[in-house]
Protein backbone atom coordinates (compact mmCIF):
# COMPACT_ATOMS: atom_id res chain seq x y z
CA UNK A 1 0.00 0.00 0.00
CA UNK A 2 1.71 3.15 -1.23
CA UNK A 3 0.91 5.42 1.72
CA UNK A 4 3.32 8.14 0.73
CA UNK A 5 1.86 8.35 -2.76
CA UNK A 6 -1.61 8.47 -1.26
CA UNK A 7 -0.65 11.45 0.90
CA UNK A 8 0.93 13.21 -2.05
CA UNK A 9 -2.08 12.72 -4.30
CA UNK A 10 -4.38 13.92 -1.53
CA UNK A 11 -2.41 17.14 -1.37
CA UNK A 12 -2.15 17.69 -5.13
CA UNK A 13 -5.55 16.88 -6.49
CA UNK A 14 -9.11 17.85 -5.67
CA UNK A 15 -11.39 15.12 -4.49
CA UNK A 16 -13.94 15.20 -7.33
CA UNK A 17 -11.23 14.98 -9.97
CA UNK A 18 -10.09 11.73 -8.39
CA UNK A 19 -13.40 10.34 -7.35
CA UNK A 20 -15.63 10.42 -10.40
CA UNK A 21 -17.91 7.49 -9.74
CA UNK A 22 -15.42 6.06 -7.26
CA UNK A 23 -15.72 5.31 -3.59
CA UNK A 24 -19.09 6.85 -3.03
CA UNK A 25 -20.56 6.97 -6.50
CA UNK A 26 -20.96 10.54 -7.68
CA UNK A 27 -19.23 13.51 -6.10
CA UNK A 28 -22.58 14.55 -4.70
CA UNK A 29 -22.44 11.72 -2.16
CA UNK A 30 -22.58 12.88 1.46
CA UNK A 31 -19.50 12.84 3.72
CA UNK A 32 -21.08 10.04 5.76
CA UNK A 33 -21.55 7.95 2.62
CA UNK A 34 -17.99 8.56 1.53
CA UNK A 35 -16.58 7.53 4.91
CA UNK A 36 -18.71 4.39 4.96
CA UNK A 37 -17.65 3.53 1.42
CA UNK A 38 -13.98 4.03 2.31
CA UNK A 39 -14.27 1.80 5.37
CA UNK A 40 -16.04 -0.82 3.23
CA UNK A 41 -13.06 -0.93 0.90
CA UNK A 42 -10.69 -1.25 3.84
CA UNK A 43 -12.60 -4.28 5.08
CA UNK A 44 -12.43 -5.90 1.64
CA UNK A 45 -8.62 -5.86 1.49
CA UNK A 46 -7.02 -9.29 1.79
CA UNK A 47 -3.39 -10.27 2.13
CA UNK A 48 -3.64 -12.58 -0.90
CA UNK A 49 -5.29 -10.09 -3.27
CA UNK A 50 -3.92 -10.23 -6.81
CA UNK A 51 -2.09 -7.27 -8.32
CA UNK A 52 -5.13 -5.95 -10.17
CA UNK A 53 -7.22 -5.97 -7.01
CA UNK A 54 -4.45 -4.30 -5.02
CA UNK A 55 -4.20 -1.57 -7.68
CA UNK A 56 -7.95 -1.01 -7.47
CA UNK A 57 -7.83 -0.77 -3.68
CA UNK A 58 -4.95 1.69 -3.91
CA UNK A 59 -6.90 3.95 -6.26
CA UNK A 60 -9.95 3.88 -4.05
CA UNK A 61 -7.95 4.54 -0.90
CA UNK A 62 -6.03 7.39 -2.53
CA UNK A 63 -9.36 8.87 -3.56
CA UNK A 64 -10.64 8.48 -0.02
CA UNK A 65 -7.75 10.42 1.49
CA UNK A 66 -8.12 13.12 -1.16
CA UNK A 67 -11.80 13.47 -0.33
CA UNK A 68 -11.08 13.57 3.41
CA UNK A 69 -8.61 16.39 2.94
CA UNK A 70 -10.92 18.36 0.65
CA UNK A 71 -13.82 17.99 3.13
CA UNK A 72 -11.88 17.95 6.39
CA UNK A 73 -14.32 19.86 8.66
CA UNK A 74 -17.21 17.57 7.74
CA UNK A 75 -15.22 14.34 7.60
CA UNK A 76 -13.10 14.47 10.76
CA UNK A 77 -15.98 13.95 13.21
CA UNK A 78 -17.16 10.98 11.13
CA UNK A 79 -13.71 9.42 11.05
CA UNK A 80 -13.33 9.89 14.79
CA UNK A 81 -16.63 8.14 15.41
CA UNK A 82 -15.83 5.34 12.95
CA UNK A 83 -12.47 4.71 14.60
CA UNK A 84 -14.05 4.87 18.04
CA UNK A 85 -16.54 2.19 17.05
CA UNK A 86 -13.80 0.03 15.56
CA UNK A 87 -11.73 0.24 18.73
CA UNK A 88 -14.74 -1.00 20.71
CA UNK A 89 -15.46 -3.92 18.37
CA UNK A 90 -14.76 -7.45 19.69
CA UNK A 91 -12.48 -8.10 16.70
CA UNK A 92 -11.45 -4.78 15.17
CA UNK A 93 -10.34 -4.80 11.56
CA UNK A 94 -6.60 -4.24 11.25
CA UNK A 95 -6.77 -2.19 8.05
CA UNK A 96 -9.47 0.08 9.44
CA UNK A 97 -7.33 0.72 12.54
CA UNK A 98 -4.23 1.24 10.42
CA UNK A 99 -5.68 3.55 7.79
CA UNK A 100 -8.02 5.67 9.91
CA UNK A 101 -5.55 5.86 12.80
CA UNK A 102 -2.80 6.90 10.41
CA UNK A 103 -5.02 9.56 8.83
CA UNK A 104 -6.13 11.06 12.14
CA UNK A 105 -2.58 11.11 13.51
CA UNK A 106 -1.26 12.84 10.40
CA UNK A 107 -4.18 15.15 9.63
CA UNK A 108 -6.04 15.57 12.93
CA UNK A 109 -6.48 19.04 14.35
CA UNK A 110 -5.69 18.48 18.02
CA UNK A 111 -4.16 16.16 20.60
CA UNK A 112 -7.44 14.26 20.92
CA UNK A 113 -7.14 13.13 17.29
CA UNK A 114 -3.54 12.10 17.76
CA UNK A 115 -4.47 10.34 20.98
CA UNK A 116 -7.12 8.36 19.13
CA UNK A 117 -4.52 7.48 16.51
CA UNK A 118 -2.15 6.18 19.19
CA UNK A 119 -4.97 4.04 20.59
CA UNK A 120 -5.53 2.59 17.12
CA UNK A 121 -1.84 1.80 16.67
CA UNK A 122 -1.70 0.06 20.05
CA UNK A 123 -4.74 -2.06 19.11
CA UNK A 124 -3.29 -3.34 15.82
CA UNK A 125 -2.25 -7.00 15.70
CA UNK A 126 0.99 -7.08 13.66
CA UNK A 127 0.41 -10.81 13.05
CA UNK A 128 -2.69 -9.97 11.03
CA UNK A 129 -1.72 -11.00 7.45
CA UNK A 130 -3.30 -7.88 5.95
CA UNK A 131 -1.40 -5.62 8.34
CA UNK A 132 1.80 -7.54 7.66
CA UNK A 133 1.27 -7.02 3.93
CA UNK A 134 1.08 -3.27 4.62
CA UNK A 135 4.11 -3.08 6.90
CA UNK A 136 5.39 0.05 5.13
CA UNK A 137 2.29 2.00 6.16
CA UNK A 138 2.49 0.49 9.64
CA UNK A 139 6.07 1.73 9.94
CA UNK A 140 5.15 5.25 8.84
CA UNK A 141 2.19 5.29 11.23
CA UNK A 142 4.39 4.09 14.11
CA UNK A 143 6.90 6.84 13.33
CA UNK A 144 4.21 9.49 13.69
CA UNK A 145 3.30 8.20 17.14
CA UNK A 146 6.94 7.75 18.17
CA UNK A 147 7.68 11.37 17.23
CA UNK A 148 5.27 12.37 20.01
CA UNK A 149 7.07 9.99 22.41
CA UNK A 150 3.80 8.20 23.13
CA UNK A 151 4.87 5.04 24.97
CA UNK A 152 1.67 3.23 23.99
CA UNK A 153 3.43 2.45 20.71
CA UNK A 154 6.16 0.40 22.39
CA UNK A 155 4.35 -2.99 22.40
CA UNK A 156 3.47 -2.67 18.71
CA UNK A 157 7.01 -1.61 17.79
CA UNK A 158 8.41 -4.49 19.83
CA UNK A 159 6.26 -7.08 18.07
CA UNK A 160 6.17 -5.68 14.54
CA UNK A 161 9.75 -4.50 14.07
CA UNK A 162 12.08 -5.61 16.86
CA UNK A 163 10.90 -9.23 16.94
CA UNK A 164 10.21 -9.62 13.22
CA UNK A 165 12.45 -9.50 10.18
CA UNK A 166 11.27 -6.66 7.95
CA UNK A 167 12.50 -5.10 4.75
CA UNK A 168 11.38 -1.53 4.07
CA UNK A 169 12.23 0.90 1.31
CA UNK A 170 12.39 4.68 1.41
CA UNK A 171 12.13 5.64 -2.27
CA UNK A 172 12.95 9.35 -1.94
CA UNK A 173 16.33 8.43 -0.45
CA UNK A 174 16.77 5.09 -2.25
CA UNK A 175 17.31 3.67 1.22
CA UNK A 176 16.58 0.14 2.39
CA UNK A 177 15.81 -0.52 6.03
CA UNK A 178 15.98 -3.89 7.73
CA UNK A 179 14.74 -4.56 11.25
CA UNK A 180 17.61 -2.96 13.16
CA UNK A 181 17.61 0.38 11.34
CA UNK A 182 13.81 0.47 11.20
CA UNK A 183 13.87 0.05 14.98
CA UNK A 184 16.49 2.80 15.35
CA UNK A 185 14.07 5.21 13.64
CA UNK A 186 11.25 4.05 15.92
CA UNK A 187 12.90 3.84 19.36
CA UNK A 188 15.37 6.66 18.71
CA UNK A 189 12.87 9.55 18.83
CA UNK A 190 11.98 8.56 22.40
CA UNK A 191 15.45 9.54 23.61
CA UNK A 192 16.31 8.16 27.04
CA UNK A 193 12.89 6.52 27.32
CA UNK A 194 13.63 4.46 24.23
CA UNK A 195 16.94 3.27 25.66
CA UNK A 196 15.34 2.47 29.02
CA UNK A 197 12.61 0.44 27.32
CA UNK A 198 15.14 -1.57 25.32
CA UNK A 199 17.27 -2.14 28.39
CA UNK A 200 14.24 -3.50 30.24
CA UNK A 201 13.52 -5.85 27.35
CA UNK A 202 17.14 -6.98 27.32
CA UNK A 203 16.94 -7.79 31.02
CA UNK A 204 14.35 -10.53 30.43
CA UNK A 205 15.19 -11.59 26.85
CA UNK A 206 15.70 -15.33 26.32
CA UNK A 207 16.33 -15.31 22.57
CA UNK A 208 19.98 -14.53 21.77
CA UNK A 209 19.09 -13.31 18.26
CA UNK A 210 16.73 -10.67 19.68
CA UNK A 211 19.25 -9.75 22.37
CA UNK A 212 21.82 -9.14 19.63
CA UNK A 213 19.39 -6.96 17.72
CA UNK A 214 18.67 -4.89 20.83
CA UNK A 215 22.39 -4.33 21.30
CA UNK A 216 22.69 -3.27 17.64
CA UNK A 217 19.99 -0.65 18.23
CA UNK A 218 21.63 0.53 21.44
CA UNK A 219 24.91 1.04 19.59
CA UNK A 220 23.01 3.83 17.82
CA UNK A 221 20.99 5.28 20.69
CA UNK A 222 22.50 3.88 23.91
CA UNK A 223 24.62 5.25 26.72
CA UNK A 224 26.79 4.01 29.62
CA UNK A 225 23.55 3.36 31.52
CA UNK A 226 23.16 0.20 29.43
CA UNK A 227 26.67 -1.13 30.10
CA UNK A 228 25.76 -3.43 33.04
CA UNK A 229 22.89 -5.11 31.17
CA UNK A 230 24.90 -5.57 27.99
CA UNK A 231 27.79 -6.96 30.04
CA UNK A 232 25.37 -9.51 31.50
CA UNK A 233 24.24 -10.50 28.00
CA UNK A 234 27.86 -11.05 27.01
CA UNK A 235 28.30 -13.33 30.01
CA UNK A 236 25.10 -15.25 29.20
CA UNK A 237 25.76 -15.86 25.49
CA UNK A 238 29.48 -16.20 24.87
CA UNK A 239 29.41 -16.84 21.12
CA UNK A 240 31.24 -14.65 18.64
CA UNK A 241 28.05 -13.15 17.15
CA UNK A 242 27.00 -11.84 20.55
CA UNK A 243 30.43 -10.89 21.84
CA UNK A 244 31.25 -8.87 18.72
CA UNK A 245 28.16 -6.73 19.26
CA UNK A 246 28.84 -6.41 22.98
CA UNK A 247 32.36 -5.18 22.30
CA UNK A 248 31.20 -2.71 19.64
CA UNK A 249 28.70 -1.19 22.05
CA UNK A 250 31.20 -0.98 24.89
CA UNK A 251 33.80 0.78 22.76
CA UNK A 252 31.49 3.05 20.71
CA UNK A 253 28.71 3.96 23.13
CA UNK A 254 29.76 2.95 26.63
CA UNK A 255 32.18 5.74 27.48
CA UNK A 256 34.92 4.78 29.97
CA UNK A 257 32.52 2.29 31.59
CA UNK A 258 32.57 0.20 28.41
CA UNK A 259 36.28 -0.69 28.30
CA UNK A 260 36.22 -1.15 32.09
CA UNK A 261 33.49 -3.78 31.68
CA UNK A 262 35.40 -5.49 28.87
CA UNK A 263 38.48 -5.83 31.05
CA UNK A 264 36.44 -8.17 33.25
CA UNK A 265 35.72 -10.59 30.40
CA UNK A 266 36.87 -14.13 31.18
CA UNK A 267 38.61 -15.41 28.06
CA UNK A 268 37.89 -19.06 28.83
CA UNK A 269 34.14 -18.54 28.70
CA UNK A 270 34.16 -17.39 25.05
CA UNK A 271 33.89 -19.69 22.06
CA UNK A 272 36.97 -20.11 19.85
CA UNK A 273 36.03 -17.44 17.31
CA UNK A 274 35.16 -14.96 20.04
CA UNK A 275 38.47 -15.68 21.80
CA UNK A 276 40.39 -15.00 18.60
CA UNK A 277 38.50 -11.75 18.08
CA UNK A 278 39.05 -10.71 21.70
CA UNK A 279 42.77 -11.42 21.45
CA UNK A 280 43.01 -9.28 18.32
CA UNK A 281 41.00 -6.36 19.71
CA UNK A 282 42.04 -6.33 23.35
CA UNK A 283 44.86 -3.90 22.81
CA UNK A 284 42.34 -1.22 21.90
CA UNK A 285 41.31 -1.05 25.57
CA UNK A 286 44.65 0.44 26.51
CA UNK A 287 44.11 3.27 24.02
CA UNK A 288 40.58 4.15 25.10
CA UNK A 289 41.16 7.73 26.23
CA UNK A 290 40.16 11.30 25.52
CA UNK A 291 43.36 11.79 23.54
CA UNK A 292 42.58 8.82 21.28
CA UNK A 293 39.01 9.88 20.60
CA UNK A 294 40.11 13.49 20.20
CA UNK A 295 42.58 12.42 17.50
CA UNK A 296 39.64 11.29 15.34
CA UNK A 297 38.45 14.88 14.97
CA UNK A 298 39.58 16.81 11.85
CA UNK A 299 42.23 19.22 13.10
CA UNK A 300 41.01 21.99 10.81
CA UNK A 301 37.63 21.89 12.53
CA UNK A 302 38.97 22.15 16.08
CA UNK A 303 38.93 25.92 16.28
CA UNK A 304 38.87 27.87 19.50
CA UNK A 305 35.41 28.70 20.79
CA UNK A 306 33.77 30.55 23.61
CA UNK A 307 31.13 29.20 25.97
CA UNK A 308 28.65 31.53 24.30
CA UNK A 309 29.40 30.14 20.81
CA UNK A 310 29.16 26.55 22.05
CA UNK A 311 25.80 27.10 23.71
CA UNK A 312 24.46 28.99 20.73
CA UNK A 313 25.55 26.18 18.40
CA UNK A 314 23.90 23.54 20.58
CA UNK A 315 20.68 25.56 20.73
CA UNK A 316 20.66 25.95 16.95
CA UNK A 317 21.18 22.22 16.42
CA UNK A 318 18.24 21.42 18.69
CA UNK A 319 16.05 24.05 17.08
CA UNK A 320 16.81 22.80 13.55
CA UNK A 321 16.60 19.15 14.61
CA UNK A 322 20.05 18.57 13.20
CA UNK A 323 23.13 20.21 11.77
CA UNK A 324 21.57 21.21 8.48
CA UNK A 325 23.96 22.92 6.09
CA UNK A 326 26.35 24.03 8.82
CA UNK A 327 29.82 22.58 9.27
CA UNK A 328 30.05 19.62 11.68
CA UNK A 329 30.58 21.07 15.18
CA UNK A 330 33.73 19.12 16.07
CA UNK A 331 34.95 22.09 18.13
CA UNK A 332 32.39 21.18 20.79
CA UNK A 333 34.74 18.53 22.21
CA UNK A 334 36.98 21.37 23.40
CA UNK A 335 34.25 23.89 24.22
CA UNK A 336 34.74 25.61 27.63
CA UNK A 337 31.49 24.34 29.15
CA UNK A 338 30.82 21.15 31.12
CA UNK A 339 30.95 18.00 29.03
CA UNK A 340 27.71 16.79 30.64
CA UNK A 341 25.90 19.86 29.33
CA UNK A 342 27.07 19.22 25.77
CA UNK A 343 26.24 15.50 25.99
CA UNK A 344 22.73 16.22 27.24
CA UNK A 345 22.06 18.66 24.41
CA UNK A 346 23.47 16.36 21.70
CA UNK A 347 21.47 13.45 23.09
CA UNK A 348 18.27 15.48 22.81
CA UNK A 349 19.22 16.50 19.28
CA UNK A 350 19.92 12.88 18.33
CA UNK A 351 16.34 11.96 19.25
CA UNK A 352 15.04 14.86 17.13
CA UNK A 353 17.23 13.95 14.17
CA UNK A 354 15.80 10.43 14.18
CA UNK A 355 12.38 11.89 13.43
CA UNK A 356 13.81 12.43 9.93
CA UNK A 357 13.88 9.32 7.78
CA UNK A 358 17.01 9.64 5.65
CA UNK A 359 20.63 8.62 5.17
CA UNK A 360 21.59 12.14 6.20
CA UNK A 361 19.88 11.61 9.56
CA UNK A 362 21.92 8.46 10.16
CA UNK A 363 25.12 10.30 9.25
CA UNK A 364 24.32 13.03 11.77
CA UNK A 365 23.60 10.44 14.45
CA UNK A 366 27.03 8.87 13.79
CA UNK A 367 28.63 12.30 14.23
CA UNK A 368 26.70 13.02 17.43
CA UNK A 369 27.72 9.63 18.82
CA UNK A 370 31.37 10.32 18.03
CA UNK A 371 31.18 13.66 19.84
CA UNK A 372 29.21 12.22 22.76
CA UNK A 373 31.53 9.30 23.38
CA UNK A 374 34.60 11.54 23.09
CA UNK A 375 33.15 13.94 25.63
CA UNK A 376 32.51 11.10 28.07
CA UNK A 377 36.28 10.76 28.36
CA UNK A 378 36.81 14.41 29.13
CA UNK A 379 37.35 14.58 32.89
CA UNK A 380 38.17 18.25 33.44
CA UNK A 381 36.68 19.85 36.58
CA UNK A 382 33.84 22.28 35.88
CA UNK A 383 35.80 25.24 37.22
CA UNK A 384 38.47 24.59 34.58
CA UNK A 385 35.89 24.45 31.80
CA UNK A 386 34.50 27.93 32.34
Amino acid sequence: MNTRMRRAIAGWLGACALMGSGIGGACAATPAEEVQSHVKYLREIRADDDNATIARHNRQMDAGWAYFKANKPQVLPLLREQLHQELRAPQPNGMVLLDLGDYLTLNGIDDADRDKGAQALAAIDPKDPVVDANVQQLFEFARLVAARQDVRAFPLIDRAFLRKDVQLFVPQHAMKLESTLASVFLYGPYGERGETHLRELLRVETDPAIARRIIEILIWIGSPASVPEIKRVGETWTDYETFGRVMTFMMMSGGPDGPAALREVRMETLDDKAQAYWTKQRGDLDHASFATWHSLMPKSELRASSAELARRTLAQIEQRKGIGAEAPPFFLVDAPIPAAEIIASLTRSRALVLQRLSDEALSEVRLFNLLINTLRYRHLPIDQLR
